[in-house]
């Protein structure tokens, strides 16, 4: 079962001078990801529609919907079955891997992990660390499972693919493309122990062509056969049309 609370934070090893709320932030990324994930329980959008929403399209952040809709608690409730079982290997357990996931990613170089920003930057950041404990999770391997390959995370993709995925999904479904594409890098590292090719990144924003299902489904097959991949995004019938080592033009 998932118990935490802002308010136990805020004992004599809360930073002085750092506001009551960032004891929130924390389990709030969690909360957020898990329901932009599909683990989300159902009060959610049954009780919050309207700040579920608000969160989806970016105007709440993550601490700020877990104090407003949860009142700083988090628990079982807030989760579906799945997202349960996957908190209690992850979140919830002795040395819980997700704060140490947290202090790595987001709190690196910090004074302490309530130094982190309740934004949707640090957010970008760690859902692709959490797609692929989940992912791992999935697969039957441990949550924690090592050696931790480098995980590309949304503020890494080159430029030319950012720009890309700006002009292609618009401003509302970019980020969330980019989360999804930085997953997949992380995904990628896991399964192969390397970095994907920014080749290969650019052949999975072609071929999406703006669609976020689109997206999912070519992430899933490179996963499977870069081939295919490249070949989709590169040729037309058995012509190279295009080079995608090249960096997208503006």
């Amino acid at each position: 079962m998932i118990d935490d609370e802002a308010s136990w934070h805020g004992g004599e090893d809360f930073p002085p001078g750092r506001r009551p709320e960032a004891a929130a932030t924390h389990s709030g990324m969690f909360l957020a990801w898990a329901l932009f994930a599909g683990l989300g329980g159902e009060h959610h959008v049954v009780d919050s529609p309207d700040e579920l929403e608000h969160l989806r399209a970016r105007k709440l952040t993550p601490g700020a919907y877990l104090l407003t809709v949860c009142d700083g608690k988090f628990t079982h409730e807030d989760l579906n079955a799945e997202g349960n079982a996957f908190a209690k290997s992850y979140y919830q357990q002795d040395g819980a891997t997700y704060f140490a996931d947290y202090r790595e990613y987001l709190a690196k170089g910090m004074a302490s992990e309530y130094h982190v920003g309740d934004n949707w930057s640090n957010f970008d950041k760690l859902t692709p660390v959490l797609d692929r404990r989940l992912a791992n999770w999935r697969r039957g391997r441990p949550a924690d499972s090592s050696p931790r390959p480098r995980v590309t995370g949304s503020a890494d993709l080159p430029e030319d693919i950012l720009h890309r995925i700006a002009a292609d999904f618009g401003t509302v479904a970019a980020p969330g493309a980019a989360s999804r594409l930085a997953g997949f890098a992380g995904q990628y590292s896991d399964q192969y122990q390397a970095a994907p090719q920014a080749r290969l990144l650019r052949a999975l924003v072609h071929l999406a062509a703006g669609d976020t299902q689109r997206l999912d489904e070519a992430c899933r097959l490179a996963l499977t056969d870069t081939r295919d991949v490249y070949y989709g995004a590169e040729y037309d019938g058995e012509q190279r049309v295009r080079d995608l080592n090249l960096p997208f033009e503006d």
